[in-house]
């Protein structure tokens, strides 16, 4: 509105109170009174560049409008990311620990056997690699979980959406 102002005239209104007074001459000539004015300007001339100006103001209000726009449409899909990011971390920190629960069973079953006689050493052996493996696995899921956790809370900009503990 403030570029598109020159194309409308201006009115301004002036008083004030004057005295005037020779200096170096020694006779009565002093003049004193009220002054009101009134003042029109219209710049008929430079529409042009009035319009010129009010059109880029535009079109810099339409390029902040995009720019937010587009600022709205990033966060929205790297809170997209983080949000699939942190479902794949909880699924996969589920099936992890159901693969450490299923390895030490796997663990107390080849100790059985290997109590029992019918397995060897080596078979007590590979199931307590296959658990270490497992937990290890496991251990690996609740990082990922736990970076997905921090991104979501980035990608929000906010600590509303904490950890819990039973992962």
């Amino acid at each position: 509105k403030l570029d598109g102002a020159d194309l409308k005239p201006s009115v301004s209104v002036f008083g004030g109170y004057d005295f005037i007074a020779p200096r170096f001459s020694g006779g009565e000539d002093v003049y004193h009174g009220y002054i009101v004015g009134l003042q029109a300007e219209w710049k008929i001339w430079d529409f042009g560049r009035t319009k010129g100006q009010r059109e880029q103001s535009l079109a810099k209000q339409r390029q902040a409008e995009l720019s937010v726009e587009d600022a709205r449409r990033q966060i929205e899909l790297e809170v997209r990311k983080a949000w699939s990011k942190h479902t794949e971390a909880v699924e996969l920190l589920e099936s992890q620990q159901k693969s450490v629960s299923l390895a030490e069973e796997a663990l107390r079953l080849a100790r059985s056997r290997f109590d029992a006689g019918a397995a060897t050493q080596l078979d007590v052996l590979s199931t307590q690699t296959a658990l270490t493996l497992a937990r290890t696995n496991e251990l690996q899921a609740r990082a990922d979980y736990n970076t997905a956790v921090a991104e979501m809370q980035r990608a929000m900009g906010s600590r509303r959406f904490g950890m819990t503990n039973d992962k």
